[in-house]
């Protein structure tokens, strides 16, 4: 007896990468803040070849104190 079928309709989609993902978020931050919160995301090669992304959010604090503004990391993603 002949198994059926077990996949279905497959489809191509189109697919966010973890990346793009935080690069659309990031670039949402400044003006729903009025550029008091930004966000940057870089992305770095680690020593086995590993993609980090990082997603920083920056406190733009010059309009407060002599400091011009502080990053703090919220989210890291690692890829390969």
């Amino acid at each position: 007896m002949a198994a059926g079928d077990f996949w279905g309709e497959v489809q191509a989609t189109t697919v966010r990468t973890p990346l793009a993902i935080l690069r659309e978020q990031a670039a949402m931050l400044g003006p729903k803040t009025n550029y008091l919160l930004e966000a940057r995301v870089d992305t770095n090669v680690d020593e086995d070849r590993r993609f980090i992304h990082r997603f920083n959010l920056v406190v733009l604090l010059s309009t407060i104190t002599p400091i011009s503004s502080f990053r703090l990391c919220m989210v890291s993603i690692c890829t390969q």
